[in-house]
């Protein structure tokens, strides 16, 4: 599972510089266009969100399921690259399969490792700046995200569980905003 925590930060630069002054390794730094699709109708009848998601990161492309656990922050995730080649046919297929496109986030990254974790450095449109805790886990590893949060000098009460979806959907008044949850 994908468990995440997002803190909203002013300045990324200085971010930058601590990470890299406590020995953060930066992986990448990527533009990536994320389209997001869904159907009402089938979270209904699931009584849960998820989502399609088609990432383009760098020319690089994936499709990826997302699915809300019940609890904020933590998704279930399964993904798989695909061929350039065939992204604009994936998402004719998504469509004509019922799904709607419900959001498309356009995201700066830059991806460092630090202790357990991947931290990201994102800047998003519409949104502003964020720093995001992630860990991969079938355990549950809040207090360790909590541990890295405090170890970068972030107060606890800053943490937001809500993913970058969940806040432009609410953001735009969006419809699909009262069926995804995370």
């Amino acid at each position: 599972m994908e468990q995440e925590i997002r803190i909203k930060i002013a300045d990324i630069d200085s971010v930058k510089n601590l990470l890299e002054s406590k020995g953060a390794e930066l992986l990448s730094f990527k533009e990536q266009e994320d389209m997001y699709f869904g159907n009402k109708d089938i979270y209904k009848k699931l009584g849960r969100s998820f989502m399609l998601r088609i990432r383009n990161s760098g020319g690089e492309y994936e499709l990826a399921f997302k699915g809300a656990t019940g609890k904020d922050g933590i998704y279930e995730e399964h993904q798989i690259k695909v061929n350039k080649d065939y992204a604009d046919e994936l998402k004719i297929i998504i469509e004509r399969s019922g799904f709607e496109h419900i959001i498309t986030v356009n995201k700066k990254r830059h991806s460092y490792r630090y202790m357990k974790a991947e931290i990201e450095l994102d800047q998003i449109d519409g949104l502003g700046d964020f720093v995001e805790i992630e860990i991969i886990s079938d355990e549950a590893k809040d207090e360790e995200l909590k541990s890295i949060t405090a170890d970068l000098g972030f107060d606890k009460n800053e943490i937001i569980r809500k993913g970058y979806v969940t806040m432009l959907l609410a953001k735009n008044n969006s419809p699909y905003s009262k069926y995804i949850n995370g």
